[in-house]
Parts: C-alpha cells; sequence; structure tokens
C-alpha cells in the first residue's frame, strides 16, 4: 500500500466517498449511468459506421457464397453443353 493509500483508507474523505457511492447505489444512479453510457456507445457505433461495416461484411460473405454457386452452376452447364456437343459431332 502507497503513502497515499495509507492516508486515504480510514480518512473522511474515504468515508464521504462510500456514503455518496452507496447513496448512487440506492437512488439507482449507477445503473442509469451504466445503461446511458451503453446507449451513448451503441450510438456512437453507428456514427462511425460500425454497424455499416458488420452488415457489408456479412453482405459480401453471401455475395461471394452466391457467386461461388452461380460459377459451379455455369461450369456445370458448360460440362453439358461440352457433351452434347460431342455427341452432335459424333453423329455427323
Amino acid at each position: 500500500m502507497t503513502t497515499t493509500q495509507q492516508v486515504y483508507a480510514g480518512s473522511k474523505l474515504e468515508s464521504v466517498v462510500k456514503t455518496v457511492d452507496n447513496e448512487l447505489e440506492q437512488r439507482g444512479a449507477k445503473k442509469t449511468i451504466k445503461e446511458t453510457t451503453g446507449a451513448v456507445v451503441g450510438k456512437l457505433d453507428q456514427v462511425t459506421g460500425k454497424k455499416l461495416v458488420e452488415m457489408l461484411e456479412t453482405r459480401l460473405k453471401v455475395q461471394d457464397e452466391y457467386n461461388d454457386i452461380l460459377a459451379t452452376r455455369l461450369a456445370e452447364a458448360l460440362e453439358r453443353i461440352a457433351k452434347l456437343e460431342a455427341r452432335f459431332e459424333h453423329e455427323d
């Protein structure tokens, strides 16, 4: 424990701080402050675009999956076309 902590411990200031802290707790002020802080942080996240970035990342992931599916289907269709063309060439 530092000298400052030793002076503070057991002092009138410590008593006053504890009294005020208890009073704030009983009146619900600490809970209100915590909720308000959470709301402000949420709004700041929106303002800074964090939510928008998360939505964009999700959208890009879905788009990548969709593109993979389309590429696979296109490859399958081209393979079928090539087989059909090969069959017609042999029939001529």
